[in-house]
């Protein structure tokens, strides 16, 4: 099995923002949400999660790979982004879980970060 390689940007405050994606990003989640993250990943594809719940990861995040960061500026970022944003920030997280357990690609992942729902149909679901 290949390592993983990848990062997300993720736009704050007008500024992009590069984040590894790797097995800690699980940690991450499923430390913030309470549970598995494979299953919050499920979760957040029929309801939307709370928007503290996003912001603490997407700042834990940030705070891993880029630690000069301001983390309110990060949280309130999150907390007050619009629609189209937050869903971009909801997006990356399940990218992010869904890619570090090796269930999406690299090219499904861009999509979810962009905000982009990921079609049915669309890959055969193994990205290896």
């Amino acid at each position: 099995m290949k390592p993983l390689r990848k990062n997300i940007d993720l736009t704050i405050s007008g500024e992009t923002v590069s984040v590894s994606v790797d097995w800690e990003v699980i940690e991450i989640v499923e430390t913030v949400f309470g549970g598995m993250a494979d299953l919050v990943v499920t979760d957040t594809l029929v309801n939307y999660p709370p928007r503290h719940k996003v912001a603490d990861v997407i700042c834990q995040w940030v705070a891993k790979s880029n630690p000069g960061k301001d983390k309110a500026e990060v949280r309130s970022e999150v907390i007050t982004a619009r629609h189209t944003d937050f869903s971009a920030y909801v997006g990356a997280i399940q990218g992010a879980v869904l890619y570090s357990l090796r269930e999406i690609d690299e090219s499904q992942l861009d999509d979810l970060t962009s905000g982009k729902d990921l079609d049915e149909g669309e890959g055969d679901g193994d990205p290896t």
